[in-house]
């Protein structure tokens, strides 16, 4: 199939630091790369487009070979394209499912708010901040309200 095409992240200056082969919509992956994306995508160009992988990967060699400069890793070509983990593999990466692995999340996760550890309590002491808080929000409108001529 030639859904395939390489693509280049170009500087400011608009001289190109890394040359990428892709499908779909790899050129605006921006996380898991070991080279930065650029954070706007008018600094990404795709070079040539409508290739078969291994086009792809040839002209991303090419590109790579002619272009000074560059930041990729490797000459190209390398990657992997149509990997499949085996079941054994995708069972470790799941990692343990059994209680006792369940509880220690369970525990270590417990009050986890937005990226910061907060301890929510038990659920008396929710209850009670929560009726604190309507208490609170009670006495400024009852304030508001008398403040208001009617």
């Amino acid at each position: 199939m030639n859904i395939y095409y390489t693509y280049a992240f170009l500087r400011r200056d608009g001289t190109p630091y890394y040359i990428g082969k892709g499908c779909r919509k790899r050129w605006r992956t921006r996380y898991g790369r070991a080279i930065k994306a650029p954070d706007d995508d008018k600094y990404i160009i795709k070079l040539k487009t409508g290739l078969t992988e291994e086009e792809a990967f040839k002209h991303e060699r090419y590109m790579i070979a002619i272009l000074p400069n560059l930041h990729n890793l490797t000459e190209g070509g390398e990657g992997p394209s149509g990997y499949r983990h085996t079941e054994e593999t995708k069972e470790k990466l799941r990692g343990p499912r059994d209680e006792a692995f369940r509880e220690l999340r369970r525990k270590l996760t417990t009050g986890v708010k937005r990226g910061r550890y907060e301890a929510w309590g038990t659920d008396e002491e929710r209850r009670q901040r929560r009726l604190k808080r309507n208490r609170e929000a009670q006495r400024r409108y009852m304030k508001r309200k008398r403040g208001l001529d009617i």
